[in-house]
């Protein structure tokens, strides 16, 4: 299945394809068994989301701090 998250409390409980779409991001909690998070409400707008990373854990090839 491909298509686009909208959200509206729709979980997404089996393993999918997903096109986020320009302009978003799509973010999983630290927990995510427990974690409410865009697979339940949807892509995020990036000027919606606060700090910045400063640490990549995947892809492995690219692990590491980001500079």
């Amino acid at each position: 299945v491909v298509g686009v998250l909208q959200g509206g409390g729709r979980a997404m409980t089996l393993p999918q394809d997903l096109m986020v779409p320009d302009g978003m991001a799509f973010v999983v909690g630290d927990n995510p068994g427990v974690s409410v998070d865009s697979r339940v409400w949807g892509c995020v707008p990036h000027k919606n989301i606060v700090g910045r990373p400063i640490f990549r854990l995947f892809p492995l090839s690219r692990f590491g701090p980001i500079r």
